[in-house]
């Protein structure tokens, strides 16, 4: 198999994860729904509405929330392993006994 080969089906194999992904971002509203519990590890809520959401116990790794306002939002106990929480509105966000590794924060988010 040949370099170019391997180059082109990696990224047919990457097309078709990002295919599998639920667009459940970009600006999509989930205000005040119970989401806990749940492998949401497919999932993308880039720019989504969280407000008061309510993500315990829930698996986020590795997802999206970028730019993601979630003021109240609860993260009680949930996985948020390699999580983009950048630019997120985090005021009010309960992450008691959440597993924040990996995860990209930056100060002015919480």
């Amino acid at each position: 198999m040949s370099l170019l080969h391997e180059v082109v089906v990696s990224s047919e194999l990457d097309s078709r994860k990002l295919k599998h992904q639920k667009p459940a971002g970009l600006g999509t509203p989930h205000n005040y729904e119970d989401l806990s519990n749940k492998d949401l590890r497919k999932n993308a809520y880039t720019k989504a509405e969280l407000r008061q959401t309510n993500f315990s116990g829930s698996d986020l790794s590795g997802v999206s929330l970028f730019g993601a306002l979630a003021k109240g939002a609860n993260f009680q106990g949930a996985m948020l392993r390699a999580t983009d929480l950048e630019s997120c509105d985090l005021e009010d966000a309960d992450f008691t006994n959440a597993v924040l590794e990996g995860a990209q924060v930056t100060w002015d988010t919480l």
